[in-house]
């Protein structure tokens, strides 16, 4: 078995890439991705072979996540409860408040953006931030100005 960390992505990271067509940003930055069986039902689309849907067993967790954040987060975080050492990709604040409090590891778009840079899998930074601007993805320009900064490109 890899070392590598799995990745579980929630549904607004999948739908804002998919809507400027970098979707394969993912696969390029992480290869495998895991969504919960939510997630696949709220993306709405057919998936890419590279991402697998998973159930989540522990479907009381589900339930009580969802008191603070909705149902595809709560799906997300509960999945990467099942999975020690899991990564979590999503953007929401509360629902990284609670990936924090639980312990787990997350980034969103933005720290994707930048590794991918810094893999080689991307060329700029601020082409996709832009691109996600430009598709309704709400960004501070203290967060694009870091970004931009932690990529090189300011």
């Amino acid at each position: 078995m890899s070392n590598v960390p799995e990745t579980i992505c929630n549904t607004s990271p999948l739908i804002a890439l998919d809507n400027i067509g970098l979707l394969a940003l993912l696969e390029g930055v992480y290869g495998r991705i895991l969504v919960a069986e939510e997630v696949r039902d709220e993306f709405g689309a057919t998936l890419p072979g590279w991402i697998d849907v998973v159930p989540v067993k522990n479907r009381n967790l589900i339930r009580a996540l969802q008191l603070s954040i909705d149902l595809g987060e709560s799906a997300t975080l509960a999945l990467a409860m099942e999975r020690p050492g899991a990564r979590v990709i999503l953007d929401d604040l509360k629902g990284r408040k609670v990936a924090q409090r639980l312990g787990l590891l997350y980034t969103g778009l933005v720290g994707v953006a930048i590794k991918g840079k810094t893999m080689g899998v991307i060329e700029s930074v601020g082409s996709v931030l832009n691109r996600l601007k430009q598709a309704g993805f709400r960004l501070s320009t203290a967060m694009e100005q870091e970004a931009l900064r932690l990529a090189g490109e300011n």
